[in-house]
């Protein structure tokens, strides 16, 4: 079977022995992964190729994007005996339609090579940029329904159209596409028929091989918008307050996060080691009072505006008359002041904390992200349980290759005040139990729901630490279910555990996986008992 994927490929693009295979079992989650092989394809027919020798010779084969996929499992497959058909290599941006908007690209194109080729189209259009850094897949964060801070903030809801390749090396593509109206199939969404191309997001179908997604026009002016929130009493107001500013500006504002004190103060110090080693109170309560100490406040509530400068500043009034009652100022910020302050300080840095000068440079952070300029700067929380801390070289970060310990616990709460309340609660009691950080950020999907991002936090080196993560990720997803909450993805090892077969739901699911993949070689165990 390699000697036949050799042929295909050649001997550079068909890795089978341990020291070039260890970096795809590498993850931060301490999963381990039998992988027989990972091969490098850099073609839809390379692709189709690969596919119709699995078939014939029963391999299963497990497609990656980029391999970058941290907190959920990496590059390594949800089930054992797989070959990583790895799509790094498949990195052409083609159909780009300025007057339309569009963009196609292969799964190897990352945010930071989009927003490259954008810049040098006139940067005409935000990138759909995400915590991930510059390294992390537009395609594969789409199918994995990830959402992101610029408009078109939900990042499968921008896919008009895309490619893939079956079980059996046939070609899937719209009823639309195939009749020869290609330009319709790119800018309607929908298609004619039955949406099927929403059963390739989340499942084990087929190999999708390009995307054409809607890009989000780059407009006038973008400002971001912080305002506290001053008494922990005060957060069901909050809730129903960013419910209600979304309602009345939603078409201005893609996202609204909801930022505790621990999740700014761990982006801010490091974590204190000896510190919390030594304290009598509990774990929870006196990280909180480092924060407060550290002039944080409960919440932090964080949101870009997006439009003209005249309609913004409009917004901007209305935004502070609704502000006033609940926190005591808005601050509003764009990266052009951010970087004019911190230029206008350079003569007087040595008189003033150098530690202003690292504020603004973490403003910038989300600044750049909500500009759809990718950074890898919040992949520097990974780091945060590692004693040795963040490596020097910033913009070559890696979790799962520097041995970070991560879960991501990221479920779905509805934006009902009560419940966030409980959620919030919850949350809290569990990681006290363990002893882990519980660093909650809530970011709105809409004006109905949240998505709340919780990393679990460990340094892998350390069994005790491990098996404490491992406990409070569990406690956190089944407590979450019976409080009416759950996440919106899963990691490789929690996949299986998803399906109910008795259910409706997973029956179908199983009658259209053994209808297009009968030998049950595409991605066995993704989102899928086979």
């Amino acid at each position: 079977m390699i000697e036949k994927m050799v042929a295909i490929l050649d001997d550079e693009r068909v890795k089978t022995n341990d020291e070039d295979l260890k970096p795809y079992r590498a993850d931060t989650t301490g999963v381990k992964r039998d992988i027989l092989a990972v091969v490098y394809p850099k073609s839809r027919d390379e692709v189709i190729s690969i596919v119709k020798l699995a078939h014939e010779n029963n391999i299963s084969l497990y497609p990656v994007s980029k391999g970058n996929n941290w907190g959920y499992g990496s590059a390594n497959p949800a089930s054992d005996g797989c070959v990583i058909v790895m799509l790094s290599e498949m990195k052409k941006i083609s159909g780009y339609e300025p007057h339309l908007g569009l963009i196609t690209v292969e799964p190897g194109v990352t945010q930071g090579q989009l927003a490259k080729f954008l810049l040098e189209k006139n940067d005409k259009y935000l990138t759909p940029t995400t915590g991930a850094g510059p390294e992390g897949s537009i395609l594969g964060n789409a199918l994995e329904r990830g959402y992101g801070l610029v408009p078109l903030a939900d990042h499968f809801f921008a896919v008009m159209s895309l490619e893939a390749i079956l079980a059996d090396g046939t070609i899937y593509r719209s009823a639309i596409n195939a009749k020869g109206c290609e330009v319709v199939d790119r800018v309607y969404k929908w298609g004619i028929g039955p949406y099927l191309d929403g059963l390739f997001s989340q499942s084990n179908f087929g190999i999708v091989t390009q995307m054409t997604i809607g890009l989000a026009p780059r407009p006038e002016h973008v400002e971001t918008f912080f305002f506290d929130v001053a008494s922990e009493a005060d957060l069901e107001k909050t809730v129903d307050l960013v419910r209600n500013i979304l309602i009345e500006h939603g078409a201005l504002i893609s996202s609204i996060k909801m930022i505790s004190a621990l999740q700014l103060l761990s982006m801010s110090l490091p974590f204190p080691f000896d510190d919390i080693e030594n304290t009598s109170e509990g774990f929870v309560a006196h990280l909180k009072k480092q924060a407060k100490k550290a002039g944080y406040r409960p919440w932090t509530c964080v949101g870009s505006f997006y439009g003209q400068r005249s309609i913004i500043k409009a917004a901007k009034r209305a935004l502070k008359t609704k502000i006033k009652p609940h926190a005591k100022r808005v601050i509003f910020l764009t990266r052009a002041r951010v970087l004019f302050l911190q230029k206008l300080l350079v003569p007087f840095r040595g008189l003033i904390k150098g530690s202003l000068f690292m504020q603004f440079q973490k403003m910038l952070i989300p600044l750049d992200l909500s500009e759809g300029r990718p950074n890898g700067g919040a992949l520097a929380l990974c780091y945060r349980q590692l004693r040795r801390g963040v490596p020097e070289d910033i913009s070559n970060l890696n979790p799962a290759r520097d041995g970070c310990g991560l879960f991501w616990y990221a479920p779905l709460v509805p934006m009902k005040a009560a419940l966030v309340r409980k959620f919030i609660t919850f949350v809290e009691a569990t990681c006290e139990k363990y002893r882990i950080e519980p660093l909650i950020t809530l970011s709105s999907v809409s004006e109905k729901c949240f998505d709340s991002t919780v990393p679990i936090l460990f340094d892998p080196s350390n069994s005790d630490q491990t098996e404490r993560a491992k406990a409070c990720f569990q406690e956190l997803l089944e407590g979450g279910r019976q409080l009416g909450v759950y996440p919106y993805r899963a990691g490789i090892d929690m996949m299986k555990d998803l399906v109910d077969e008795k259910q409706p739901f997973w029956a179908v699911q199983r009658l259209i996986k053994k209808a297009l993949d009968p030998k049950g070689i595409m991605s066995p165990g993704r989102y899928s008992k086979q």
